[in-house]
This record gives structure tokens, C-alpha cells and sequence, in this order.
């Protein structure tokens, strides 16, 4: 099985040091590149070729919901799943139309954001109540 690649979005430099570091304890996974901003998003994402993008939904400039739809028009190959402190009752069905896999709260435990990152790359819908599979 070969590693996947992951890029992570957020304006954080501590959180994002913090779940490079959670992510490649899965051997599974990488972090091919980090970004502060959508525009870093977007730069990175020609570069690092990632399998599957994780981000915040406030990013400076512009959220993480354009993040989604501008993925969505260049690179509808691959998955977003949202990591933020905003309510999925709230902000769930923005991420879901613009094009989003999947949604997990930060106060999230770390076994589980791994495994809404799998389940994502395997295809399947992540939300905060149960993960959902394609079939």
C-alpha cells in the first residue's frame, strides 16, 4: 500500500506542526506540504500532488468553503475534509454543496480524525455523527 499524501490548511502554524505530527504516526500517511492561506493552498496543491486536502473553514482572505469549490473546478480528483471549531449544524451543508468529503469538529479525538482521514481517501463521506461509506 503506498503512502498517502496529505495536504493541511490552516492559519495555525502550532496546530498545524501538531497534526503533521498526528499524521505521520500513521505510517500510512505523509504530510507532502502545509499552508497558511487558500492562495498557499492552491500553490501547493500543483506542487505536492496531495491525495486528499485538510482544512480550516477561516483561513485569512478567503474561508476554506472557496478552498472547496476552487478544488472542486481544478482538481475534482481530490477529497477536502474540514477541520474546524465552527458547527457542522451551521456550516456542514455549505461544505457538502461546495464539494467537501467530509466534516470533523477540532475537539475531535486523534484516533478518530485518522480515521475520517481514511475513510475519506477510501472514498466515504466523514460527518461529526458517524462516518458514511459509498457503496
Amino acid at each position: 500500500m503506498s503512502t498517502k499524501r496529505i495536504l493541511l490548511v490552516d492559519d495555525h502554524p502550532l496546530l498545524r506542526e501538531g497534526l503533521r505530527r498526528l499524521i505521520v504516526a500513521d505510517e500510512t500517511l505523509s504530510v507532502c506540504g502545509m499552508a497558511g492561506s487558500v492562495e498557499e493552498a492552491l500553490a501547493l496543491v500543483e506542487t505536492s500532488k496531495p491525495d486528499l486536502v485538510l482544512t480550516d473553514l477561516t483561513l485569512p482572505g478567503r474561508s476554506g468553503v472557496e478552498l472547496i469549490k476552487d478544488l472542486g473546478v481544478s482538481h475534482p480528483e481530490i477529497p477536502v475534509l474540514v477541520l474546524t471549531v465552527h458547527d457542522e449544524a451551521i456550516y456542514g451543508k455549505r461544505v457538502r454543496q461546495a464539494g467537501g468529503s467530509g466534516y470533523a469538529m477540532k475537539d475531535i479525538a486523534p484516533e478518530r480524525l485518522i480515521a475520517a482521514i481514511h475513510t475519506v481517501l477510501e472514498g466515504g463521506v466523514f460527518t461529526n455523527q458517524a462516518p458514511v461509506r459509498h457503496s
